[in-house]
């Protein structure tokens, strides 16, 4: 697959899940035996609101987890974004002061923090969709983060770039994490990465 036709695949693949997660979160508060609603709107507005706020901060961050593994083609549902932010204190302040512009409550607090995954989230925008944040990853640790970011995916949703784990940083941490829905996810993208990214292109 060319680079063009990959970067217009990305973009769609991000609008194909805000669909689906839609249409999920629909159906879950449709079940009358669910004892607990668990939230799965992340609207689209939203994320847009959040990806031009880090670009306009100056940012360093790293989209990863299940949503990145949609960005590159594992379309399934997702209960949150998870974001590996660059472990500098400049990064991190200016991190916070994206949130806070969008009046996310708590953002303060993780100026003095170390952010977990698992541990620190945020909600984000009017969907309140769960932000989980981390300063490393279960393979990386946080002073891999620059290698990471010289080599990340920039993907695109409707004109904002944003900036994407690669892909085969992605199946290592997948391969670190070992959970079963990791493990589930991994065999999926590497079948990626051997059908779209490995395969000689027509531009090549």
């Amino acid at each position: 697959m060319s680079a063009n036709a990959l970067t217009r695949q990305h973009s769609e693949n991000l609008e194909t899940f805000l669909r689906l997660n839609n249409v999920a979160d629909k159906l879950h508060r449709g079940n009358p035996n669910a004892t607990k609603k668990r939230s799965m709107d992340i609207s689209s507005d939203d994320v847009l609101q959040l990806l031009r706020s880090l670009n306009q901060h100056k940012v360093k961050y790293l989209l990863v987890g299940g949503m990145a593994g949609v960005v590159h083609g594992h379309i399934r549902t997702t209960l949150d974004m998870d974001l590996w932010i660059g472990n500098t204190r400049e990064n991190t302040e200016a991190f916070v002061r994206a949130l806070r512009e969008n009046e996310v409550v708590g953002a303060e607090l993780l100026t003095t923090m170390p952010l977990i995954f698992g541990w620190t989230s945020v909600r984000f925008g009017k969907s309140g969709f769960e932000l989980d944040l981390g300063h490393s990853l279960k393979a990386f640790a946080d002073s891999d983060f620059e290698a990471c970011y010289e080599r990340a995916l920039v993907a695109d949703y409707d004109g904002v770039p944003f900036s994407v784990i690669h892909l085969r940083d992605l199946i290592t941490e997948k391969k670190a994490t070992a959970r079963k829905k990791d493990l589930a996810d991994l065999e999926e993208l590497q079948r990626i990465w051997e059908e779209d990214y490995r395969r000689p292109t027509a531009d090549s």
